[in-house]
């Protein structure tokens, strides 16, 4: 019995280490290029502040080096779930919205290269939520598994359900062809 106690804490160290150093220093290499271009986006929009065409103390510089700060400390936490949570408390946020839509205003009036810097932030996290997700790295197996129900629910709603999810098999085809723009390849 103790032989086999001592090789089940071995088994369970052994993982324990594996999985530290999976996570220690495979998905951070993962995530090193999106880490850097987002750190080039902010040096472009520190340059843009400058250059004098951005004030480096004014509403619109501190809340998108903010965001691209936030993006960057936690890049890894990306995926669907925590896009849709964010989404989700964004839409309900009203106050948030109108100051979004105020400050991209002013930046398409004060600098219009901030807003190509934002443009190229939108597509890196759209990379990064692609390849997080398995949702929308796997289109098909994902439709595969939701169709299980369709055969067992009326023709109503399998035509209702097809119409929905016409369009998720090129998802993987738009954010390749959105990311090439940027210059990331998956």
């Amino acid at each position: 019995m103790s032989e086999f106690l001592f090789n089940l804490i071995v088994f369970v160290f052994g993982v324990l280490i594996i999985s530290d150093l999976y996570r220690r220093y495979y998905i951070a290499a993962r995530f090193m290029n999106y880490r850097f271009y987002l750190f080039s986006l902010r040096d472009k929009l520190g340059r843009l502040a400058c250059e004098g065409k951005l004030d480096e103390n004014g509403e619109i510089y501190d809340f998108f080096i903010f965001s691209l700060n936030t993006a960057i400390k936690h890049l890894e936490t990306v995926d669907l779930f925590a896009f849709t949570m964010w989404r989700w408390e964004v839409e309900q946020n009203t106050e948030f919205k109108k100051k979004f839509h105020r400050l991209v205003e002013q930046a398409r009036d004060v600098c219009p290269e901030a807003l190509d810097i934002i443009k190229d932030y939108e597509d890196t996290l759209l990379s990064v939520l692609f390849k997080n997700s398995f949702i929308l790295k796997h289109p098909k197996l994902t439709l595969a598994i939701l169709s299980i129900p369709l055969f067992f629910g009326s023709k109503h709603f399998r035509l209702k359900c097809i119409d929905k999810v016409k369009g998720m098999l090129s998802m993987p085809d738009i954010v390749r062809k959105r990311l090439g723009k940027v210059g990331i390849t998956i």
